[in-house]
């Protein structure tokens, strides 16, 4: 009886073993786009996922505000609206979760490479929606859903 026990535990393990061992290795896009992240010398690490990364690149126009854009030009976020001189700008992180000092504390469930923190001016946003033609941004510390639209 105790080596049939033995038997069984020695099979979980030779299999648990091999399963490891079958896991997939990281493809040469994702090592790629470490080796592009570590090289960029940005103050942070920026985790990204490319297809929200890419989506994100370019103008976008608030869809109630007409004076409002949003630019995402590599890491760098600007915004202008009526009134403004010059465009504000500043570096931003794609992550799992808000970055900045004001919403390290919030209980919101991390979802992968959807929040968009600006750790300089202490913002923080949820990526509720973005395709080609649209991007909505739920501002985490005011609850307030933002539509924008690409224009070109």
């Amino acid at each position: 009886m105790n080596s049939k026990l033995a038997l069984v535990v020695l099979s979980l393990i030779f299999i648990s073993c091999t399963n490891l061992s079958d896991k997939p290795k990281e493809s040469d896009a994702n090592q790629e786009m470490n080796t592009l992240k570590d090289s960029a010398n940005l103050e942070t690490a920026q985790p990204i996922n490319a297809s929200t990364y890419d989506l994100l690149q370019g103008k976008w126009q608030h869809v109630d505000d007409k004076t409002n854009f949003l630019v995402f030009d590599k890491f760098i976020r600007k915004e202008m609206s009526a009134g403004m001189s010059q465009w504000d700008e500043e570096t931003y992180t794609i992550s799992d979760h808000c970055l900045n000092e004001a919403d390290k504390e919030s209980v919101a469930e991390p979802e992968k490479d959807l929040y968009i923190s600006c750790t300089e001016s202490d913002l923080c946003w949820y990526v509720a929606r973005l395709d080609a033609d649209n991007l909505e941004l739920t501002h985490m510390g005011r609850g307030n859903t933002l539509k924008y639209i690409r224009v070109k």
